[in-house]
């Protein structure tokens, strides 16, 4: 793991803690847009436990508009995929979580590697979409290449804040196209899945909406950790302890 820099405490790079050697590897996916940071608080309880650890950042992400829009959904899917592969090299057992946009990525690494643990942090198999909708996004992007966002979701830390909102003000068409391609992609591979996981969802998440969990549950046997008050960013919020825990019970 040479290539991946030991820190959880910059917002760009990948996170990679090591743990003890005979325990199972993890591996954790940020979101669309989002970064390694907002896994940190997570990766260090985890880690903590003997586990190693692995947060990639996904291509484009977590540096500057530019990369953004250089990078596709292939390159994201690409990179977890290799990320798994990695951890799966060195390590018996790897488990697999991720969080809005991530949790599609597992649930589709989970199909392709029939993953024995998986955990699901509001997974995006459908998002609250005041704008265009999401099928149109192919039709629109050739002709309206971004729109100005009104607010986006914000960390407690005001520096990470800070530090993406250069690609975080805007809605770019063909990003969210990519999305809905991994979107797509990941509730077809839902039904597929060989274990039941565990899926976190919040009454109070603004863009995954707790009715998603009745179209999970219509594809696959799950477990699920319901939380009464927290945003759609569950580890900067006061119900961050609840989940970890239940995911450190799910894991034993």
């Amino acid at each position: 793991f040479d290539n991946y820099p030991v820190t959880t405490n910059d917002f760009t790079s990948t996170i990679f803690l090591q743990g003890l050697k005979a325990s199972p590897a993890i591996l954790l996916l940020h979101g669309y847009s989002a970064t390694p940071y907002e896994l940190s608080w997570l990766s260090r309880q985890l880690n903590d436990l003997g586990y190693t650890v692995l947060v990639p950042r996904l291509p484009g992400h977590g540096t500057c508009k530019k990369d953004f829009l250089s990078s596709n959904w292939k390159d994201w899917l690409r990179c977890a995929s290799d990320a798994y592969i990695d951890l799966a090299s060195k390590h018996e057992k790897v488990y697999v979580g991720g969080h809005s946009m991530g949790g599609l990525l597992a649930t589709i690494l989970a199909k392709s590697f029939d993953v024995k643990k998986l955990f699901l942090f509001a997974p995006a198999f459908k998002v609250v979409n005041k704008g265009i909708p999401l099928p149109l996004m192919k039709f629109v992007k050739p002709f309206l290449k971004e729109v100005k966002r009104e607010s986006f979701s914000s960390f407690q830390d005001e520096k990470y804040n800070e530090a993406i909102k250069d690609y975080k003000s805007y809605h770019y068409m063909a990003k969210l196209d990519d999305f809905y391609t991994i979107q797509k992609m990941a509730k077809k591979a839902l039904p597929h899945i060989k274990t039941t996981p565990l899926v976190v969802l919040s009454k109070k998440d603004k863009l995954v909406p707790i009715n998603v969990q009745d179209f999970i549950s219509s594809k696959i046997n799950a477990q699920y950790l319901v939380l009464e008050k927290s945003s759609h960013l569950i580890f900067s919020d006061d119900e961050k302890e609840l989940v970890a825990s239940n995911v450190i019970e799910f894991l034993n």
